[in-house]
This record gives C-alpha cells, sequence and structure tokens, in this order.
C-alpha cells in the first residue's frame, strides 16, 4: 500500500520593525515566546515526523538584535518599575497591555479580567489604581504572551500558580525567561534541521512581493483592470539582491543552505522564476489557485497534487509546490473553535479523501510522484485555538504519525526522489513554460496593489528609488540608502494602505514606510516630499489612531 505523501511548511514571517534604536512593535519578540518556539520544541515529540520551516531573514535579523539589546516599546513599558511610570506611560499601557485574543489570552485569568473590566473606566484607573494594579499588568499580559510548553518552566510555572500581587522581582524574572526562550528559537529550529526532523527554507530578505519589484505591471496579468500607480516600479536588481541577501543571511544564521524558498506571500511570476533560478534554488510554492489560473481550461482536478517544473528550453527547471488552499485554510482559519479531536478527524477525513479520488483517477502508482502541500502561517493562527493550539497540534502530529495511508515529507526530497527526476525531464503534462502571476491571496496582487493609498506609496517609493540612481553620494551612504529602500519594499507595508485590513497598529505601519523612505532623502541632502511628512494612510480613524498620534517618528533636524 502507498501512502499520501504530505509536506507540511509553516511560514515564520515578520517584516522589519526597527526605527533608530527601537523596535516600533513587539511581534517578532510576543510571537517569538508564544509562537515559534513552542511549535519547534513540539516537533521533539514526534520523532517521525518531518515538517519544514520557512523563515524570513527579516526576523532572524530582529531575533539578533535583541539578542544584541535592542528592545520594543511594550517591552520598555514592561520592565520599567511600577513606581517610575508616568501619566504619558500608564496611558499607553491601558492601550497596549490589553492587545490579545481575549476569549484564549484573557478571560480565563481572574486578575487578568478583572484588570481589564476595571481599565474600561480609563479616568477612574488612572486616578485610582495602585503600583501593585499596574505591575500585575505589566506582568500578566507578558505571561499571557508566553507559549503552553514554555509555561511548564518551573519559573514561569510559579508565576502563573502566583496569579497577581507579582513584586518587580518576579517581572524581572519573567522577562529574564522570556529573553531566554527567544533566544532559543534558532538553535532549535537549527537541530531540528542538523537531526533530519525538519528542512528550513528561506524568504526574500525584507519580504518584498518579488513580481511588484521587477515590475508592477505584473498585477495587470491576473486583473488587467487594475488602477496602477502613476509611475511603473521595475526593479529586478532589487529583486535578485532581495533573494541572494536573504539567503545569506539564513545561511550565517542557520548554518545551512536553503534549497527551496516561500516567495513572500506565494508570489511568483516568470521573471521571478528567473530570479530564484539565477540564486541556485531549487524548489519554491504558491496557491493552488495560482495553477488554475495558469493551466485554465487544460487543469484537471488533482493536478494541484503533482510538482510541476518551470522552465523554457534549456534552462534548468525549478520545482513548483501548489498548496491545498482549503486544508491549509482550514488549520488557518476553521479549527480554531472545534474539538481537537473532530478537528484532526476532519483534517485526515479530507487527505483520504484526496488519495482515493487520486487512485480512482489515476492509479495508484500516482502515489509515488503526488505530494499534498499545507501551507500557511505560523503564528498567527494560535491566539485564536485552545491552548495555543497544544491540544491539536499534538493529535495532529500524532495522527500523521501513526496513520499507514499518510507519510510526512520534505519538500526537498520530494524533488530528490528518482521519480522526480523522470517526471522533471520527461512529462510534458507537469512542465510549465509560463506561470501566471498572482499570490496565495486570490491569485493576484489585490492586496499591495490597485487603490489610492496603495498606489500612493508606490509613487513613494518610485520617487525614492530614481534619487537613489540619479544622484552620486559616496559607497557607504549609497549603502545606507539603498537598504531603507529595500525595508520599503517589504509588502506589509503595502498591505495595511487601503480598506483591506483594520488593526490598531495599522497607521504605524505607514509612519515606519515613510521614515525609511525619508532617510533617503537625508542622505541625498534633497527637500523631503510633502507626501513623506504626512500620512499616505488618510484613513485612521477608530482603534489605534490614539496610539500613532502618541508615537508619530520625529525626524531629527
Amino acid at each position: 500500500m502507498l501512502p499520501l505523501r504530505l509536506a507540511i511548511l509553516w511560514h515564520h514571517h515578520q517584516p522589519y520593525y526597527r526605527v533608530r534604536e527601537t523596535s516600533l512593535l513587539p511581534w517578532v519578540r510576543l510571537h517569538g515566546v508564544k509562537d515559534y518556539a513552542d511549535l519547534a520544541q513540539l516537533h521533539f515529540e514526534f520523532p517521525n515526523l518531518r515538517l519544514s520551516y520557512n523563515i524570513v531573514p527579516s526576523l532572524l535579523i530582529q531575533l539578533d538584535e535583541y539578542e544584541q539589546g535592542v528592545d520594543d516599546r511594550v517591552l520598555a513599558l514592561a520592565a520599567k518599575a511600577a513606581e517610575q511610570l508616568t501619566a504619558e506611560d500608564k496611558a499607553e499601557i491601558l492601550l497596549r497591555f490589553f492587545r490579545c485574543q481575549h476569549q484564549r489570552m484573557l478571560h480565563p485569568y481572574e486578575r487578568f479580567r478583572e484588570l481589564f473590566e476595571q481599565s474600561q473606566d480609563r479616568e477612574k484607573v488612572m486616578a485610582e489604581w495602585s503600583e501593585q494594579d499596574w505591575r500585575d499588568v505589566q506582568v500578566w499580559y507578558t505571561l499571557t504572551w508566553t507559549g503552553p510548553l514554555s509555561r511548564q518552566l518551573p519559573a514561569l510555572h510559579a508565576l502563573f500558580k502566583k496569579g497577581k500581587n507579582y513584586s518587580e522581582q518576579d517581572k524581572f524574572i519573567l522577562l529574564a525567561q522570556h529573553r531566554l526562550i527567544l533566544r532559543s528559537v534558532v538553535p532549535t529550529l537549527r537541530e531540528l534541521h542538523r537531526i533530519g526532523m525538519a528542512e528550513l527554507s528561506v524568504s526574500p530578505l525584507y519580504h518584498p512581493i518579488l513580481p511588484l519589484i521587477i515590475d508592477t505591471d505584473s498585477a495587470k496579468e491576473a486583473t488587467p483592470e487594475l488602477p496602477l500607480p502613476q509611475k511603473r516600479y521595475r526593479q529586478q536588481h532589487d529583486a535578485a539582491w532581495q533573494v541572494q541577501r536573504g539567503m545569506q543571511v539564513f545561511e550565517e544564521h542557520l548554518s545551512t543552505s536553503a534549497k527551496g524558498m516561500w516567495c513572500s506571500e506565494g508570489s511568483l511570476s516568470d521573471e521571478t522564476m528567473d530570479v530564484l533560478r539565477e540564486a541556485g534554488l531549487q524548489w519554491t510554492a504558491t496557491d493552488e489557485d495560482v495553477l488554475r489560473a495558469t493551466r485554465g481550461s487544460e487543469f484537471r482536478d488533482g493536478d494541484q497534487y503533482f510538482v510541476h517544473y518551470h522552465g523554457a528550453e534549456r534552462r534548468r527547471p525549478i520545482a513548483v509546490f501548489f498548496r491545498d488552499h482549503a486544508l491549509s485554510d482550514a488549520i488557518g482559519f476553521v479549527y480554531q473553535q472545534w474539538q481537537a479531536h473532530d478537528a484532526v478527524a476532519d483534517f485526515v477525513g479530507r487527505l483520504t479523501k484526496i488519495r482515493s479520488m487520486l487512485i480512482d483517477t489515476r492509479g495508484e502508482e500516482c502515489l509515488r510522484e503526488a505530494v499534498v502541500p499545507i501551507i500557511l502561517d505560523g503564528e498567527n493562527c494560535w491566539e485564536f485555538y485552545e491552548d495555543n493550539g497544544l491540544p491539536f497540534l499534538r493529535a495532529l502530529y500524532a495522527a500523521l504519525s501513526s496513520d499507514p495511508e499518510l507519510q510526512t515529507v520534505h519538500f526537498r526530497d520530494v524533488v530528490h526522489t528518482e521519480a522526480a527526476k523522470a517526471l522533471a525531464s520527461a512529462r510534458e503534462e507537469f512542465r510549465l513554460s509560463h506561470l501566471r502571476a498572482g499570490s496565495w491571496i486570490y491569485a493576484n496582487f489585490r492586496i499591495w496593489i490597485g487603490q489610492d493609498e496603495k498606489n500612493a506609496a508606490w509613487d513613494a517609493l518610485h520617487a525614492a528609488r530614481l534619487l537613489v540612481d540619479a544622484k552620486r553620494v559616496n559607497r557607504s551612504q549609497w549603502k545606507v540608502a539603498m537598504e531603507h529602500i529595500y525595508i520599503a519594499e517589504g509588502s506589509d507595508w503595502f498591505w495595511w494602505y487601503g480598506d483591506d485590513h483594520r488593526a490598531e497598529d495599522r497607521p504605524l505601519f505607514d509612519e515606519i514606510f515613510r521614515y525609511h523612505l525619508r532617510k533617503v532623502y537625508e542622505i541625498y541632502r534633497e527637500e523631503i516630499p510633502s507626501v513623506l511628512r504626512t500620512p499616505i494612510m488618510k484613513s485612521q480613524q477608530g482603534p489605534g489612531s490614539g496610539y500613532s498620534a502618541m508615537h508619530r517618528i520625529v525626524d531629527p533636524d
């Protein structure tokens, strides 16, 4: 009996939040302690399980910076002695320290819930809360962003058990434990790879949407009617640098070279494939809907479960995996409120149906070549699960490790099998001379381009990039200016422009993007354009606007 192969990839992604000596947002640290560390540690419990972890280099850089002493604003507020908190500090704590998934991360804890309920009367709290109340908030917000496996550490377990009336020494111990947990993320992934349990892959350095960096007109392939920026952004050299430098940073941190790349948001195009080919990468992946759009009427149900090889004649083919959209999103969005047993039974049942479908339509021998890719973010969904997803993941990993009809594999191993080599050289059915440009979100690029705010940001980036090419500075200044450009090319800034998404921190993404472009003008001693002096993000009503107003980035004269 041949098993159905399953390739699971957890994508670890954070944009570059640092401005000067501080990280403006705490998500590298908080997701590192709550999600990245635990996800890797849990893997050790299942020695026969093969998983892949994709790490964005900008995340690796920031993990390094935390170890070197860089902190974030939330960490600075948490570490400050309660008796030294100013009125502004307290106002910010009320704004920031209940920012979590309340059902799973706040309501289960009596003292944290009590403090939150009191905080709804802001004026009363500001006037009446004791130093002990403020300290308990500092501790509880830090505690709740601790993964369930890490909570079993004796020092942390004792703090959870204590529940309230924390001392400053309790808080120092908690923060010290968090630093140690955060420091463990990279070594743990490195060890999982060393012993053969994990494959490690990489993304471009600052997480840009490569097809749009290469040519913003690539957005028209999926949506010809999409309004584009006034200026066409075309920087294939930047795209190549983001890939090559990203691979270098990855190797420096993880002591191995990446064979595969999950391009930011699964965004691919023919020109992007050329960049990956030049970098020597062997495989990449995107969503199954991109394959459907590429193949059109020639698409057969089940084609998404076979590796396709992109490459015109005399060009080295690159393996392309197409993630199962429904199964990946079931973990990301559907199973959060299910009982772990029911969710795993549903997931395995869907895989069993895929296996039967493939055998019925193509014969059992096709399972030697077939693989079901499951690809999703490794941090964002778990706070919606019971116990940060631990019961679900344990049940899922146990089922996948014991079911004889299923086999977990690494992407690189699929590409390196004899069957795959034969497929790459002989089977026209799974060769792609063209790939319709698209991402894993709706198989297009609408999330990052096409609305007024998004297009204004692209035009501002274009103007700053044009300045770098048009004027001369010395080599060291040019390198600094380009670093700001590369950071500004990241996907997350464009993600938050427009009306697609809402979040309390949304205005800060606009602040960080404009900060980096302003720095380019300062290096070249040029007047900073008005578009960078005021928010591009005009729709700032609602949650988050207060925080942005308190912490607007002001450049020194």
